[in-house]
């Protein structure tokens, strides 16, 4: 990831709730748990998530393709 600019990425740690928070999405929208951590977290510090991954982009957030941010 030498290609992004370091202050746009955001280290976060993973606590109890967020992984709560992660299985409540996982099971409401049938995704993968490491996807639901994933939105959760970007979620929580009002970031971009960026995939192509079609299930991320059913969800509600703030998801985009990479192709939208150029």
């Amino acid at each position: 990831m030498k290609f992004i600019p370091k202050n746009l990425i955001i280290e976060t740690n993973v606590s109890e709730q967020h992984k709560r928070k992660a299985i409540e999405l996982k099971n409401k929208f049938n995704i993968p748990m490491n996807d639901a951590l994933h939105i959760i977290m970007a979620n929580e510090v009002s970031a971009i998530l960026v995939t192509r991954d079609a299930h991320f982009l059913e969800i509600n957030g703030n998801v985009r393709k990479p192709e939208e941010l150029i």
